[in-house]
């Protein structure tokens, strides 16, 4: 992930609907809830293919995971505030991928997805 994207996903709050917005950023249009359907779908390049709710929870958890470790990849924060907001955002990511979290985030990630 390009550094301006990492540091744009760290700005989101520290919380399940922060989560949400982070994953409407990570994911764009490759996830989407299909209302009529009761379903989410996920582009593979070429169509939209059904898929459950836990393979987006799995997701989004590896989601959670691979942004915490583009943070720790980003150069040397400047100051000591910058360094610990950095380790809060890590600290958040890594504990977001319980299940209640990624549901949680996942559930509102939905509204995101069906208000766009």
């Amino acid at each position: 992930m390009k550094r301006n994207q990492v540091i744009k996903l760290m700005e989101y709050p520290l919380t399940d609907a922060g989560n949400a917005e982070r994953l409407h950023e990570i994911f764009g249009k490759k996830w989407v809830y299909v209302p009529k359907l009761g379903r989410w779908m996920q582009w593979d390049g070429h169509c939209l293919q059904l898929v459950k709710a836990e393979v987006l929870y799995q997701a989004a958890a590896e989601a959670f995971e691979d942004l915490a470790a583009d943070i720790g990849r980003l150069p040397a924060a400047a100051g000591q505030p910058e360094q610990k907001q950095r380790l809060a955002v890590v600290n958040w990511l890594l504990r977001s991928r319980l299940d209640y979290h990624t549901e949680t985030a996942v559930r509102l990630l939905k509204k995101l997805n069906t208000a766009a």
